[in-house]
């Protein structure tokens, strides 16, 4: 039964990757070539596909979500098919009229070597970064699994049971819907996992989904600017050089996570950070973080722009597309619900301002009504997913208004917390400007830069208008206001990226007429900058501070788990009580793997629930639990923790004689095999357990068993 894991992964990811573009791509390509959007038809092959991916983010997610939800799995896997065949004739009858060949000058054909080579180191870097990682009979899963544990069980469930999916970590004696979670991207992934057989699991073709991910973003960037600059000199390679470098960098954060890193592990003994390179404030996440964390919140923050530009091209290119920009935008921003909640949030404070400044402009009333029309279409596609959430309840305990207001918080509200409030408040607005550098680093000095040179012309471009009145909501908005669903200020945090996008935009703004002699950012092209002589100097020090932020987050998803087997981290990690976490992911692998081939479907599987977010059950697992707190939406939290308590007691106990009291608790919560690992207490008494009952299963840190009816 010994297996190479990295090796599945790698091939299972890998697959993964190639079947999403039929969720990915060819919905958008399709959709694109027949209402001809953008202008699709006499485009280049490279933006035809550009655009297939930018529009396949916006469109796909409702579709698939309202077909399956409506009519069920086996038709949304037809349409998919028979999408792919559709487009598939498209590119036969070009090939046949002879177009896409001769169409390309050398230019556009160096443009799409640029644009393959970039996609391929993405997505090798990407798979490469999530993989689980064996080195013999020990495993490694990133860092990310304190997140994917959550996704890859809502895609398997998805798999298993369809949409709505049914919540795969409660099971009360009957099954209980999953509603009050965005998970329109798992949706995708779910169809990836059914396409791909047996040859992709869940996890992996979540993995497949942060190369799209980034990739979606690329696209995003690309084609909005050359809409946007489609009438000015922008050179379209050096901008496709340019972006995949800017995305690169983040902000300050290296700089207090090493400090606050090395006095911890000198004085305590262990990194208190635990992993977690942006948690010493609170974060504007970089773009690797995102993508890799949260690729859902990039969807629905893309799907938004999507909108964004639809509108933009129609005012300002063709406004007989205008119905038609209302429609797409409409879908787009039903997507965006579904995707990501919280963006859509932010961005809907966005298109009412931006509606009340084209009136002021005394802009067509057909725009406005039709920007009108577009936000209420897309309420009306999502309200089944809506009406699912509202039916669901609330568990977040601080009512059910789902924001409140604050001052947005730097890292000395830890050290001031004693004072009133209201004073704390007042510091924290006070020091907005210093919270807001150390995470834009940067992009904070891009902003101030990019506002010097276009003072005076800002205000007459429809672009640079929008760009300017998003930032201006993302401030606003995300520096007063934070969500209370959960402990984590998701509003805080993921609205962040429509200001980080226009940021990204700006920089290539700054930076392209640089590149004229640098291709690459470095040292020098900083010395151009017009100004006092310190600017250049200033620049490239923030350049490098993000860049080594990234690169230390680069480490903390890949290496972390192994920093803890080395001793490098210290304990307590939050991951491990020893430095056997390698060995005990390997075995824990090994006996999901067991239980996925051999446990009948329908089986409850329970691991000790008492674990915060355990890992291997999420991420490896294919079965209904009883319990399992990384799918705890919805469930009252009076109920959830009585649950815990009682369910947790198979496990906790470590003088049982025989199976009898087990065998009542598993009846009792519907229990059919349980799942033990060495750090259980129980595990004390198997040597008595175990004559008495064979394991179904049973290496060095884990054991299976049946109980209840066995």
């Amino acid at each position: 039964m010994a297996a190479n894991f990295t090796a599945q992964d790698l091939s299972g990811s890998i697959l993964g990757f190639f079947l999403f573009s039929l969720v990915f791509v060819i919905p958008g390509y399709v959709l694109g070539w027949g209402l001809n959007l953008f202008e699709f038809r006499n485009r280049q092959p490279l933006e035809r596909y550009l655009l297939g991916i930018v529009l396949s983010n916006a469109l796909s997610p409702i579709l698939l979500f309202l077909i399956y939800f409506f009519f069920g799995g086996a038709p949304t896997l037809i349409l998919v098919i028979g999408l792919a065949i559709l487009w598939g004739t498209i590119e036969v009858q070009q090939s046949w009229q002879n177009k896409l060949d001769a169409s390309l000058t050398t230019g556009h054909k160096r443009n799409q070597k640029i644009a393959f080579i970039v996609a391929c180191i993405w997505v090798i870097f990407s798979i490469l970064l999530l993989v689980d990682v064996q080195f013999g009979q020990r495993l490694y899963f990133s860092y990310v699994s304190y997140d994917y544990s959550t996704r890859v069980a809502v895609i398997d469930a998805i798999t298993r049971t369809g949409v709505p999916p049914i919540n795969p970590g409660y099971y009360p004696g009957h099954p209980v819907l999953l509603t009050q979670l965005y998970y329109f991207w798992y949706i995708l992934c779910s169809l990836v996992d059914q396409l791909g057989g047996n040859w992709i699991s869940a996890h992996q073709a979540m993995i497949a989904s942060v190369t799209w991910s980034g990739l979606a973003l690329f696209a995003t960037l690309n084609l909005y600017l050359r809409f946007r600059d489609s009438n000015r000199d922008l050179n379209k390679r050096r901008a496709a050089f340019l972006i995949p470098q800017l995305l690169l960098i983040s902000g300050f954060d290296a700089i207090p996570v090493i400090v606050i890193s090395l006095i911890g592990r000198i004085a305590l003994g262990f990194v208190p950070l635990n992993g977690h390179i942006e948690s010493w404030n609170m974060p504007v996440m970089s773009w690797l973080n995102a993508i890799a964390w949260v690729p859902h919140h990039i969807a629905g923050a893309l799907s938004c722009l999507t909108a964004l530009m639809v509108f933009q091209f129609a005012i300002n290119k063709d406004k007989r597309q205008l119905p038609l920009a209302a429609i797409v935008s409409g879908i787009a921003f039903a997507s965006a619900v579904g995707l990501s909640f919280w963006t859509m949030f932010v961005f809907a404070f966005f298109w009412v301002l931006w509606i009340i400044v084209l009136f002021l402009k005394k802009a067509d009333s057909k725009v406005l009504w039709m920007m009108i029309i577009a936000a209420i279409l897309g309420l009306i596609l999502v309200a089944p997913f809506l009406i699912g959430i509202m039916q669901s309840g609330n568990s977040s305990g601080e009512g059910l208004v789902p924001v409140k207001l604050y001052v947005r918080p730097f890292v000395i509200n830890k050290f001031i917390s004693f004072l009133p409030q209201w004073i704390v408040n007042i510091i924290n607005f006070l020091f907005l400007p210093i919270n807001y550098l150390f995470e834009l680093g940067f992009y904070f000095a891009i902003a101030i830069l990019w506002f010097q040179e276009r003072k005076a012309e800002w205000r007459d471009n429809p672009y640079f208008v929008a760009e300017v009145l998003l930032i201006i909501t993302v401030v606003l908005l995300l520096s007063f206001i934070r969500s209370t669903i959960i402990v984590i200020n998701d509003l805080g945090i993921r609205g962040w990226l429509f200001g980080q996008f226009v940021l990204v935009i700006w920089a290539v703004d700054v930076l392209e007429k640089q590149t004229k002699k640098y291709k690459i950012l470095s040292p020098a092209m900083f010395n151009l900058f017009k100004g006092s002589r310190w600017l250049g100097a200033v620049m490239y020090l923030m350049l490098a501070a993000g860049l080594f932020t990234t690169s230390l987050e680069v480490i903390s998803i890949r290496l972390w788990p192994i920093l803890i087997d080395l001793g490098v981290a210290g304990f307590p990690t939050g991951l491990s009580l020893d430095n056997q976490l390698g060995r005990r992911t390997y075995d824990a692998r090994l006996a999901y793997q067991f239980i996925a081939e051999s446990v009948p479907e329908d089986i409850i599987v329970q691991y000790n629930p008492i674990i915060f977010l355990d890992r291997p059950s999420g991420l490896y697992g294919n079965h209904q639990m009883a319990l399992a707190d990384y799918t705890a939406y919805g469930i009252a939290i009076e109920e959830f923790q009585s649950r815990v308590e009682k369910i947790s007691a198979i496990f906790q106990e470590d003088n049982y004689s025989d199976w009898s009291e087990i065998d009542k608790l598993c009846h009792q919560y519907y229990v059919d095999v349980l799942v033990f690992n060495d750090t259980d207490p129980i595990w004390q008494n198997m040597d008595i357990l175990i004559p008495q009952r064979t394991a179904l299963y049973k290496n060095q840190f884990y054991a299976v068993f049946s109980c209840g009816n066995p």
